[in-house]
């Protein structure tokens, strides 16, 4: 199987600096700088033909009482709290229909998972980054079964089925920034 992990590194790059800052130490900057750990957010594809993959990220605003996805871009301030929608776009770019494709993601650092996931169907993650389950992960507390805190995911995964030559599909999910 082939791995392919082609991104729009600019977009993907200032989306999870959102996700985490740290202090800078430059003199003449006493602001936070963000800083990005791309390689543990880049999505993993598998699949035995070409995918190429483009990851964007949007502020989810309210106006007018309708939600409004804002693209994150170089000017775009984003806080604590803040909802940002992930979305990571595959097309087929092989000579072949993709019949099976595994797209795995692992959640930003300083960024809450939500629950919100797009295709819901079938859609697993994982606490660990390594064991994926179908969503909602369940445990054991004291000899009763609960969901497991979205708070604790770390990783999602989806299974696409069948991808045309030339088509794209996107996969997305919502975490609050913390």
């Amino acid at each position: 199987m082939k791995l392919s992990a082609a991104l729009s590194l600019g977009v993907l790059t200032l989306a999870l600096a959102a996700c985490s800052t740290t202090p800078t130490n430059s003199t003449t900057n006493t602001a936070a700088t963000p800083s990005v750990q791309a390689s543990a957010t880049t999505p993993t594809v598998v699949t035995s033909n070409d995918v190429d993959t483009v990851m964007n990220a949007f502020l989810v605003r309210t106006v007018d009482g309708a939600e409004v996805l804002e693209p994150v871009t170089a000017q775009t301030q984003i806080k604590k709290g803040d909802l940002v929608e992930y979305h990571v776009l595959l097309t087929n770019n092989g000579k072949d229909r993709v019949r099976d494709m595994r797209v795995a993601l692992s959640l930003p650092a300083g960024a809450e998972f939500t629950g919100f996931v797009s295709p819901s169907i079938g859609t697993q993650a994982s606490a660990d980054g390594s064991r994926f389950v179908f969503m909602p992960i369940r445990s054991s507390v004291n000899g009763t079964t609960q969901n497991l805190p979205f708070a604790q995911y770390k990783a999602l995964r989806w299974s696409i089925q069948d991808l045309g030559i030339g088509a794209t599909t996107v996969v997305k999910y919502r975490a609050i920034i913390r």
